[in-house]
């Protein structure tokens, strides 16, 4: 795990498990690092580590199941974790990938990394049926090599983006009868 975690944080130094005797007939063991805060080496619980670093520890079993030739589905890749960690990961691990790595995101960033055939959107009609449509496929070929994928799909040009009308709070205040006069 350290050659995981240690590239990926300039604070965290090593992982490591502790075993702690709950019996005499079990022992029980919790993930600890070594963190450098303040300049100075400190040994902490993981768990009490974000939401998004947690997750990256999720995610590492399969990640090593997409290197070794396994289909992998992961809904929200990117969830709680910051979007230039998702990418450096992403970035390192395509090469890698034997099987296949398949997963849902909302992070336009990570269409940078990606071979435009490697990406899909999830297009809905104005009756709200919905159809997954590869871009290379919704562009019918007219992409370029020096064309950002990311800004053609903020644009709108393959869809898929949510369209929705200003929400108005003061609006839904005066509607549940809450008076906001002070």
């Amino acid at each position: 795990m350290d050659k995981y975690f240690v590239p990926l944080y300039s604070d965290i130094v090593e992982l490591s498990y502790k075993s702690i005797r709950v019996d005499d007939n079990m022992i029980r063991y919790e993930l600890y690092e070594k963190k450098r805060i303040s300049n100075k080496i400190v040994e902490i619980p993981f768990a009490l580590e974000s939401n998004g670093t947690k997750r990256l520890l999720d995610l590492f079993p399969l990640f090593l199941n997409a290197v070794n030739g396994n289909t992998v589905i992961i809904d929200e890749i990117d969830q709680g974790i910051h979007d230039l960690l998702i990418d450096r990961i992403i970035d390192n691990i395509k090469e890698d990938i034997t099987g296949q790595l398949i997963f849902t995101t909302h992070d336009t960033q990570v269409m940078k990394q990606l071979d435009v055939s490697s990406l899909y959107v999830i297009q809905v009609d104005s009756e709200g049926n919905k159809r997954i449509v590869n871009i290379s496929k919704a562009s019918k070929g007219k992409i370029a090599a020096n064309n950002n994928i990311q800004k053609l799909y903020l644009d709108g040009y393959f869809a898929g983006i949510p369209y929705s009308d200003d929400v108005d709070f003061y609006d839904i205040l005066e509607g549940i009868g809450v008076n906001n006069d002070k």
